[in-house]
């Protein structure tokens, strides 16, 4: 069907859609559905993920006393990419068992304890 066509070929580049296109093709999408609602919930998730990582790496910088910036900057970089990259990878890979929204937040779930503790153990 018409429909089918758009969907197998709007799921190619579906990142460029925008939330109301996805949805649009979500509800005729059959197998490419899970794509579709990876990309769509992936979005929400990628935000959830980005503040996660900053409250992970703030305490970085929230110090008593004055440190050197470059050594600061170093270890938030060594905290924050690997967090972010992992959590891309964890959102774009299909996991078996696992719903498409279930497998989107996985990475914002795993990084919650992880930025509590760090804000919990932060000395003021």
């Amino acid at each position: 069907s018409p429909t089918s066509l758009l969907v197998r070929r709007s799921a190619e580049y579906a990142q460029l859609l925008g939330l109301v296109e996805i949805q649009r093709l979500r509800e005729g999408a059959g197998p490419q559905g899970d794509v579709l609602a990876r990309t769509y919930y992936g979005r929400f998730a990628q935000v959830a993920v980005n503040l996660l990582v900053l409250a992970t790496v703030l305490p970085c910088f929230l110090l008593r006393a004055p440190r050197p910036l470059l050594a600061q900057s170093a270890k938030t970089a060594a905290i924050a990419v690997p967090g972010i990259l992992g959590s891309i990878a964890i959102m774009t890979v299909e996991l078996p068992g696992l719903p498409p929204a279930l497998s989107s937040f996985l990475p914002a779930a795993l990084l919650l304890p992880i930025a509590a503790a760090r804000l919990a153990w932060l000395r003021s």
